[in-house]
């Protein structure tokens, strides 16, 4: 039986438990999470792997290119995964973004913090 079978109270009870992905409340933020359902997840997995990948970091910018997934998706999963704690943004560390704005870095929460903005910013994208 798949999400969209049950009752509007047992989807909300999954969802509430990170099953699916996240929602507002509203009817279309629910249908959403619905829709992303069990990919939600493998997105996420995906980013970290990247993340891990790179160890200069990787923007938003980066990710989407490499994953082949629009901006704003990137950017909820991102947004998603730092109020988990699974990642952090490099204080004072940005890279040019493919349309020139300035895109901050994102590196693995258990990155040691003896990495400084100094090796950061001389190592390249790492993508």
């Amino acid at each position: 039986m798949n999400l969209r079978s049950r009752s509007m109270a047992a989807q909300f009870s999954l969802l509430d438990h990170q099953l699916a992905a996240p929602h507002n409340g509203t009817p279309t933020s629910v249908a959403a999470a619905i829709n992303a359902g069990p990919t939600f997840g493998t997105k996420k997995a995906r980013i970290l792997q990247w993340i891990g990948y790179c160890e200069d970091g990787i923007t938003q910018d980066e990710l989407s290119i490499a994953l082949f997934l629009p901006r704003s998706t990137i950017c909820s999963l991102t947004n998603s995964l730092m109020r988990e704690g699974r990642i952090r943004k490099l204080d004072g560390v940005t890279r040019t973004s493919q349309y020139g704005g300035e895109c901050a870095v994102y590196v693995l929460e258990h990155t040691p913090a003896s990495r400084n903005v100094a090796d950061v910013t001389t190592t390249g994208s790492g993508v």
